[in-house]
């Protein structure tokens, strides 16, 4: 069988370098693959040591054009079908940049959904790795790789449960290294992809899924506070007849409803099945597929 891992990190973390270090100058864009099958986690394959490792890219939580649910929807939806159609991840290298001086709230989101998303009962099949030390003075990056390691917040809980630490130093032998770790390891079926397609959770009632709903939950709660204030400003201009700022006020409030139709539309996403969410992306391949004999 192939050896599939899963290539997880924040934009600018060095995903892509990453993978096209793995892969050499033989670069494989698998879109027409079957392990592939979407725009969101694409695809790429090369050899090593006798045997075909195929990496996935996927989207981080971080996305700026894609919101957090809608990414959760889109691995859920990838890993689905990778279910369904027998395929299972060996592991997964997550790429932390230690250029970073201090760890961003993009990060510590990226890494809670990671952590519930793989669950910690599989942390021994992933290897946390450390980039852009070509960018960075070696003695800073020896701090901030052991607060990384140290800290509860970071990655010490994952590193108790066996994960695997590695610098991964922007050339192919040190990403092959990262790679080789996961090679040999057992096939694993992770926490999120368990929960959808044995226990038949919908997404909103996985880890991960309750996890984004609670964030969409606090940022309504924010909107509401922001709607109270919004509807007091508007009261005591227009007692000073300020219709300038009126109008200003009117247009904040059609903003704030708008965001908070948004998230009621997000919250309401996460209410989906396994068998709609295969559904999706049956419908999606087909489509490609479609457009693939077109160009031919």
């Amino acid at each position: 069988d192939d050896v599939i891992i899963a290539v997880v990190g924040v934009t600018g973390a060095g995903k892509s370098t990453f993978i096209e270090k793995c892969c050499g100058e033989t670069i494989n864009i698998a879109g027409h693959n079957l392990v592939s099958f979407t725009q969101e986690c694409n695809s790429y394959s090369f050899k090593i040591d006798g045997r075909t490792v195929q990496l996935i890219d996927t989207p981080g939580f971080d996305d700026t054009s894609r919101t957090d649910d809608q990414v959760l929807r889109q691995l859920a939806s990838w890993l689905s079908f990778a279910y369904q159609q027998g395929y299972r991840l060996n592991g997964m290298v997550y790429l932390q940049t230690i250029g970073e001086p201090r760890m961003k709230g993009s990060h510590l989101t990226n890494l809670r959904m990671f952590q519930e998303m793989t669950g910690l009962e599989h942390m021994d099949s992933v290897v946390l790795t450390t980039t852009m030390w070509d960018k960075t003075d070696r003695e800073d990056g020896k701090k901030r790789e052991l607060q990384l390691m140290q800290e509860d917040n970071f990655w010490q809980p994952m590193i108790k449960r066996k994960s695997h630490v590695k610098r991964f130093m922007n050339d192919r032998d040190s990403a092959l290294d990262i790679i080789r770790i996961l090679v040999e390891k057992h096939k694993m079926v992770p926490k999120l992809q368990h929960e959808m397609n044995v226990e038949g959770k919908n997404l909103d009632q996985t880890n991960a899924g309750k996890a984004v709903n609670k964030r969409l939950i606090e940022q309504k709660e924010r909107h509401e506070l922001e709607k109270e204030d919004l509807r007091k400003q508007m009261e005591k201009a227009l007692q000073e007849n300020d219709m300038k700022y009126t109008q200003e006020l009117l247009d904040a409030q059609e903003k704030n409803t708008s965001q908070m139709k948004d998230l009621e539309h997000a919250q309401q996403e996460l209410k989906v099945s396994n068998e709609r969410l295969l559904k999706g992306k049956e419908e999606q391949i087909a489509k490609a597929r479609e457009e693939m004999e077109k160009m031919r």
